[in-house]
């Protein structure tokens, strides 16, 4: 075959393969108006013929998967922690012991705190102890002078001739002198064992006695009794009637000092004593009640008093046995008179 012919054959068959390509291609509108489904189709059979004339199948757009929202999932709290109580120990409460040696002071028997005494004069104090250790007190057991005035005491004296028993009482004296000097004293005693351990009120505290000594006042002369034997009568008197300031400020509270004294040859009482910020006040200012008062013994009281108003002079009284309970040897030196002023604020 001629080289012409053999082109002319070839071009002839490239034109075919052509026409048939351009005869299967849908048109713009076919492709616009086509579904998916058909469009798939057509695709398809494209593919298969070019297949069958030995040509690759032109490839198509793979639809992209629709986007899918993914749900995170959600956090869970943490729960914060909690304190948990840490429990506490419940004290078991304890049996404290008793110590072997303890007292407690009851009353003072005689000589209370604050009697008038004269210098030099002898007078026995008399304390009321209780026994408020564990042990039993003994004859081995003294009270002991601690500290003060010792105003003539021994150094020790036996607290007992008995066996006083824990919650048992026992009444302890001591014969004491007044000292020369006039002023106050006070003697603090304590208490010893059998094998020389010293104790006290409660545990180490002291019991004591005090006095006031002052000197005598000068009694007033008196007719006297035709008979030989002493008047056996008391015989009360104011001996000291003092203020503290001496010249009150009304409206300021003032201190006021009273010295009742039994002169007499015999105890006196029960009796009252009362005074008056103004001899003309309709009712007592201060008032004590004394249940008795010994022989050449007496008493130091105290109140303290409000004047309301101020006075430029005013009479002011303390009076012993205001009611004459008492039968004296003499009843007309029972009261202690006293001016004073009274200054404005």
């Amino acid at each position: 075959m001629s080289k012409k012919k053999h082109f002319r054959i070839s071009l002839l068959s490239m034109l075919l393969v052509i026409l048939l390509a351009s005869c299967n291609m849908p048109s713009a509108q076919q492709a616009a108006t086509q579904n998916p489904e058909e469009r798939q189709t057509s695709v398809a059979q494209t593919v298969t013929a070019n297949a069958e004339n030995g040509q690759d199948p032109i490839p198509t757009d793979t639809p992209e998967p629709e986007a899918t929202t993914e749900t995170l999932p959600s956090e869970t709290p943490t729960p914060e922690p909690t304190n948990t109580p840490i429990p506490t120990n419940t004290l078991t409460p304890t049996n404290t012991p008793v110590p072997c040696n303890r007292a407690k002071f009851i009353t003072d028997v005689t000589i209370p705190d604050g009697t008038i005494l004269l210098p030099g004069e002898t007078f026995v104090k008399t304390w009321r102890l209780q026994n408020t250790g564990s042990c039993s007190w003994s004859s081995g057991y003294d009270i002991i002078f601690s500290s003060g005035d010792a105003m003539s005491a021994p150094s020790a004296v036996q607290l007992t001739t008995d066996i006083i028993p824990p919650g048992g009482t026992v009444d302890v004296s001591v014969t004491l002198v007044a000292p020369a000097s006039t002023g106050t004293y006070k003697g603090n005693w304590r208490l010893r064992d059998a094998a020389d351990q010293v104790f006290g009120i409660v545990s180490t505290g002291e019991f004591w006695v005090e006095i006031e000594v002052v000197n005598p006042t000068s009694t007033p002369t008196n007719t006297p009794v035709p008979t030989d034997t002493p008047d056996p009568r008391p015989d009360l008197q104011i001996n000291l009637f003092e203020l503290t300031p001496s010249t009150p400020i009304q409206g300021v509270p003032v201190n006021v000092k009273i010295q009742v004294y039994n002169y007499g040859n015999s105890a006196a009482g029960p009796f009252r004593v009362e005074w008056y910020g103004g001899v003309n006040f309709s009712t007592a200012s201060c008032s004590w009640d004394i249940a008795s008062l010994a022989a050449h013994g007496g008493r130091v009281l105290n109140c303290t008093f409000t004047y309301t108003s101020w006075y430029g002079s005013i009479d002011t009284e303390a009076y012993a046995d205001v009611n004459y309970t008492v039968d004296e040897s003499n009843e007309s030196n029972n009261n202690s008179v006293m001016t004073i002023s009274v200054d404005k604020p």
